[in-house]
């Protein structure tokens, strides 16, 4: 095959920083309209299409906060007769009428409190009469002062019926799964997954079974970035590595773009001589977005968008470097924010977080910086950023021991050991 050879020119684009680029980037993601309703048990990781709403009052009635008698305040005042026992409050068999005055009710924690008792007091408050009768129906009086409402959750105190229980655009995580299932969501209406087509390019890329000869690399960064986009909630569509040839990209692109809702590269996006996704885009009509981001490691991101063809939308070509660090840090900054704005969801990818550093770092460049980065228990036994050495953006076998990034700003100085640094880390949310 002829491979193309072009020289290359900057496409006229400002190098923008992280913010920027990111913010442009999502200004330009649409986001899925179209709704699937999944069983319970399906939904775990998904986005919700629309608001859920609560069936019922939370708790649908008055609530014992913890093992220990009903009782009327009234009747606990300093002085008063002991109380006589009135009954037991079982899960599932509630005692059935009004506590009768001057009597008391045995229920256990999370218990329906009888109607008229308008208190909840612990058995380690409760003392028996006389003290040495161990009978569970023995007369009682509480030995602390009784308050009105103590140790009740009332009827609709946590949620009203009516109420949103989890908002259109959450992340279904475990605890949402058990709120659904709380106010009986059998089934549940959640956005589409997006469907992304991944294609590495590279002449020197061989597949992962193959022996690499001088001068190639295995096809890595296909499975890293699958499985990234996999565990953000895509359904993935593997395209071949594309040659570095324009036609083969060109195809490659088109075909992907019949397929899926957006697409996702690795390498061809820097300055080199065979760097020839930009030109391949631009052949199919696509605007380019973005080509360089002032950060390190990933400057060359190429961020374009495909127009609309035969009724489908334009779609966001986002297209990183070669380098599998570059390249994982990069679909963290700016593929998942775009894939959680197509798949609807309202919350952030990740957040900030300001902790101490463990480790010294020496003073930045003119561009933003992420570093790999572990927490690590300082001597107070708080956690401490630790920055995890590496040799460079190609080394991807000590980047993968790390768990969160240091950001560093661009022109930053020198920082000590336990000086405030600002972390990235990933949120499910």
């Amino acid at each position: 095959m002829t491979h193309d050879s072009e020289p290359k020119r900057p496409l006229g684009l400002p190098t923008l920083d992280v913010g920027a680029a990111r913010a442009l980037l999502l200004q330009r993601c649409p986001t899925l309209d179209d709704a699937e309703r999944l069983p319970l048990a399906a939904s775990l990781g998904r986005i919700l299409a629309a608001d859920v709403v609560a069936d019922l009052d939370q708790p649908a009635f008055d609530r014992a906060m913890m093992d220990g008698i009903a009782v009327r305040s009234d009747d606990c005042r300093p002085g008063a007769p002991a109380l006589l026992f009135a009954g037991v409050g079982r899960a599932g068999a509630p005692f059935p009428g009004l506590l009768p005055i001057g009597g008391y009710v045995r229920v256990m924690t999370g218990g329906v409190v009888p109607a008229g008792a308008d208190a909840m007091v612990p058995f380690e408050d409760v003392a028996t009469e006389p003290p040495e009768d161990d009978n569970p129906t023995a007369p009682r009086r509480a030995t602390t002062a009784v308050r009105f409402g103590q140790h009740i959750v009332r009827q609709g105190q946590e949620v009203r019926a009516g109420d949103v229980v989890v908002a259109r655009g959450a992340s279904l995580d475990a605890a949402r799964l058990g709120v659904l299932a709380a106010f009986g969501a059998v089934e549940v209406p959640c956005i589409r997954r997006p469907i992304v087509g991944l294609m590495p390019t590279g002449d020197e890329l061989v597949a992962v079974g193959q022996r690499p000869g001088l001068g190639q690399v295995r096809d890595s960064n296909r499975w890293m970035l699958a499985a990234m986009l996999e565990q953000w909630g895509a359904q993935v569509v593997h395209a071949h590595a594309a040659a570095d040839h324009r036609a083969d990209l060109q195809a490659g692109l088109e075909a992907l773009a019949e397929r899926c809702d957006a697409l996702v590269l690795s390498g061809g996006v820097s300055m080199g001589d065979y760097d020839l996704v930009g030109a391949a885009l631009r052949a199919l009509g696509a605007e380019v977005l973005l080509h360089r981001v002032r950060m390190r490691p990933g400057k060359p991101i190429l961020i374009a968008e495909l127009p609309a063809t035969r009724g489908r939308p334009p779609r966001l070509v986002l297209a990183l470097p070669g380098n599998p660090v570059s390249s994982f840090v990069a679909g963290q900054l700016f593929v998942r924010p775009a894939l959680r704005r197509l798949a609807g969801a309202t919350a952030g990818a990740w957040v900030k977080l300001r902790a101490p550093l463990a480790t010294a770092v020496p003073a930045n460049g003119d561009r933003e910086a992420y570093l790999a980065a572990t927490w690590r228990a300082d001597a107070h036994g708080d956690a401490a950023i630790a920055v995890v050495a590496t040799h460079g953006s190609a080394d991807l076998a000590h980047f993968a021991q790390s768990e969160l990034l240091l950001c560093r700003p661009a022109h930053a100085a020198a920082a000590s050991i336990g000086e405030l640094a600002t972390a990235l880390v990933w949120s499910d949310r």
